[in-house]
């Protein structure tokens, strides 16, 4: 017996010295879990109450996750809680951490679609669809995948694929107004009605989706009355350039093109979404002009061409053509009118901008734009500028441009308070329209009225932050309160 017990003896200090050598490891590895849980609570709080992301709290997370998973190495899951938070830190860092999850088959149907978000987040679409597809395999049921992945193929021009994506989708009932909205627009080639069907669900579900499909719904019923394949194509690219999806643009224009080589629109539509999506567009531009020298639509999307390159007299040459071919067209006037002022000659543009009012004189826009071009241009202020500008109002009392365009021209023309009382009424029309409050901030500076200028300023700065009046305003505060 006592030879037993000296073996237990011994097997018991072995243990204890083991114990002694791990436990410590498995004890802080299990508080290490609780750190990176702390730091990911204290990272949502934050995102939480001030909107922005702590890189030390996801930092941290993903570090302490990942001591945990070295100390305890029967949890390969800790792999998966590391990367989530390194995806905010370090992305080649999260790639490695979800891949060796991934490898040693811990990775949750979550992971793989974070995973695959990781790839898309920074424009690898391929690979990202390729871990989207990899989780799907592993995951069937886990029908998120295929949300993700029409994301990708949005991205690549694959709208077959991404319709069937959405489609999967949105069969679950859980897809967003996006979501429905995103398939109406696939559809509208190929079946309109059911394009109509998940236009209005979008916009019933989200109503700010309400006049992007009030403008495709327009582009529905128009392309129905067309007898044309190409010309149908034409319309509802049409529309999708309208609400600013110049992809799917394209898309159905080249397709428009496919069906009626000869189409000269089509080609030069084609041409305007090719620039608008990062390309020329000069060729099909070219191609359009080859097949139809006499229509002003090629000559006009060949103007905008050109005034993109800052080539102002090539712009001036096509508008004069579309003014020549059309000439009781006062929009061609218009065209014309600010052409001529681009390339320098002020004399001809104002000459076009009043033919333009001549030729529609009831129409306020034309009234508004000339008071607009003597305003910008400090060209005959008192005696044709503040006129047209009185005209405008005259003709649209409540229409806000109108209002702006005359407070605009009193303040050009040195009638502060006159500038100042207009502009507000603008302001109060139209309170989330940037150039207003841009004008009246730039009547505050000339009045001397500093605090008022500055929160002028900065509200047109806001409301138009990447635009030509949000930048104008952000250079004037750099000058004025430095």
């Amino acid at each position: 017996m006592s030879r037993w017990a000296g073996r237990l003896r011994i097997a018991l200090i072995l243990l204890v010295l083991v114990l002694a050598t791990y436990l410590p490891v498995i004890i802080t590895g299990y508080i290490d879990i609780r750190r990176g849980d702390d730091a990911l609570r204290h990272a949502d709080y934050v995102a939480r109450t001030i909107h922005q992301l702590s890189a030390d709290d996801f930092a941290g997370a993903a570090a302490y996750y990942r001591s945990a998973a070295r100390k305890l190495p029967w949890k390969p899951e800790l792999l998966e809680q590391a990367a989530g938070p390194m995806s905010h830190v370090n992305e080649d860092e999260a790639l490695s951490l979800f891949e060796k999850a991934g490898q040693r088959g811990v990775l949750s149907a979550e992971g793989w679609d974070a995973y695959g978000f990781q790839y898309w987040s920074t424009s690898r679409d391929q690979q990202a669809l390729e871990i989207w597809k990899t989780g799907l395999e592993r995951y069937p049921s886990h029908y998120q995948f295929y949300s993700s992945m029409h994301l990708a193929y949005r991205r690549l021009g694959d709208y077959s694929a991404e319709q069937l994506s959405l489609e999967k989708w949105l069969d679950t009932g859980e897809g967003t107004a996006f979501d429905h909205y995103e398939l109406g627009e696939l559809l509208m080639a190929s079946d309109p009605n059911r394009a109509r069907a998940q236009l209005r669900q979008a916009a019933s579900m989200d109503t700010e989706l309400a006049d992007a499909v009030q403008t495709l719904d327009a582009s529905l019923a128009l392309a129905a009355l067309e007898k044309s394949p190409s010309g149908r194509l034409v319309i509802l690219g049409r529309g999708l350039g309208l609400v600013n999806d110049w992809g799917l643009g394209q898309y159905n224009f080249q397709q428009a093109v496919n069906a009626d080589p000869h189409n000269a629109e089509a080609w030069a539509w084609l041409g305007e979404a090719l620039q608008h999506n990062g390309k020329d567009g000069k060729a099909a531009l070219d191609k359009a002009l080859e097949l139809d020298p006499n229509s002003t639509l090629v000559h006009a999307l060949r103007g905008l061409y050109w005034k993109r390159q800052g080539k102002y007299e090539a712009e001036l040459a096509e508008y004069q053509k579309t003014a020549q071919i059309e000439p009781e067209n006062p929009e061609w006037q218009v065209a014309l009118g600010e052409a001529y002022a681009l390339s320098g000659d002020l004399v001809s543009g104002l000459a076009a901008y009043q033919k333009a009012t001549s030729l529609a004189p009831a129409n306020p826009v034309y009234w508004r734009m000339l008071a607009s071009f003597c305003a910008d241009n400090g060209v005959q202020l008192t005696e044709i500028g503040l006129p047209a500008a009185r005209k405008a109002v005259q003709l649209a009392p409540d229409d806000p441009q109108a209002v702006d365009a005359l407070g605009w021209a009193f303040a050009q023309a040195g009638l502060l308070y006159n500038a100042e009382e207009t502009l507000n009424k603008a302001t109060s029309l139209a309170p989330d329209s940037a150039l207003p409050h841009l004008h009246l901030a730039e009547t505050y500076l000339r009045k001397g009225d500093q605090s008022g200028a500055l929160g002028e300023l900065k509200l047109a700065q806001q409301l138009d932050p990447g635009g030509a009046t949000g930048t104008l305003a952000a250079q004037l505060i750099r000058q004025y309160f430095p």
